[in-house]
């Protein structure tokens, strides 16, 4: 029970003995880069993260790690979205690899990417599990389960060859857009 004043409060609680343990915090596969990257990437490719599919993987975005190259790949059926950028990614792996496959949640991203302030150049800490990836980053450890599914051949999707070009002088388009913008906010 709770008192202040005139207020009371009744609360019900479970012993912390009920509840299911954590799992261990702890991988031999990882790897380190900087917290700037990560935000670029999550912010190219979260916009056609599905929210809500049938098939799982959707759901998520893709992440290919390998030596000095990172490529995180995202579709909801009507969008595709893959942004490759090579960059400098430590091992913390236990055998020094550099080779990682993974697909981490939508909802698990947006909550990562506001918890990595702007403008900091800090590095990241990402420990690989079967089922779970662990982020570290400064005092925070973010914890998520990943979607444990084989992602799809988004190369097979992307055309090779295309004979329609476009070409527009980028100062007008961004004075257009910024029109665009003012206009829809008032």
């Amino acid at each position: 029970e709770i008192t202040s004043g005139k207020a009371a409060f009744s609360m019900f609680a479970l012993k912390g003995e009920d509840f299911p343990n954590l799992p261990e915090l702890t991988s031999d596969k990882g790897f380190e880069i900087s917290a700037d990257k990560i935000r670029l990437m999550i912010s190219k490719v979260s916009h056609s993260i599905a929210e809500v599919d049938n098939r799982p993987m959707l759901c998520g975005a893709f992440f290919k790690i390998t030596e000095g190259n990172m490529e995180v790949v995202s579709c909801d059926s009507y969008r595709l979205s893959k942004c490759n950028i090579k960059c400098d990614i430590a091992s913390i792996a236990t055998s020094g690899n550099l080779n990682y496959s993974f697909i981490i949640p939508g909802h698990a991203l947006n909550e990562l990417s506001k918890n990595l302030a702007d403008g900091e150049d800090e590095a990241v800490e990402f420990y690989i599990s079967r089922k779970h990836a662990i982020i570290k980053c400064d005092d925070i450890i973010f914890f998520t389960r990943t979607i444990d599914s084989e992602y799809i051949d988004y190369n097979r999707i992307i055309p090779k060859e295309n004979n329609i070009f476009v070409s527009v002088s980028r100062e007008r388009m961004l004075k257009y857009y910024d029109v665009l913008r003012d206009t829809m906010c008032s």
